[in-house]
């Protein structure tokens, strides 16, 4: 997936389809403190218009964490949820 050298923007267009899921289950969460329907709609509207960002934002730190902490070179094998 990241190779280190990839742009993080392409990278999170590709990992944002697989990830729908547990977006939508952040979304949930983010929403179900906004009682009013208005509310609620907003910040469908802002998680939605920022899902490529907060993935870019994580792949961004990561890849500066592997470059700056010795060790963090070396992969660990993807988790999956049950």
């Amino acid at each position: 997936m990241d190779d280190g050298k990839s742009d993080p923007v392409s990278i999170a267009y590709g990992i944002a389809p697989q990830r729908g899921e547990l977006y939508a289950h952040l979304t949930d969460i983010m929403v179900s403190h906004n009682i009013p329907e208005n509310g609620q709609i907003a910040m469908r509207e802002r998680m939605k218009s920022g899902e490529v960002q907060m993935i870019t934002s994580a792949i961004v730190a990561v890849q500066r964490l592997d470059r700056t902490v010795p060790g963090r070179t070396e992969r660990r094998p993807a988790q999956t949820r049950p």
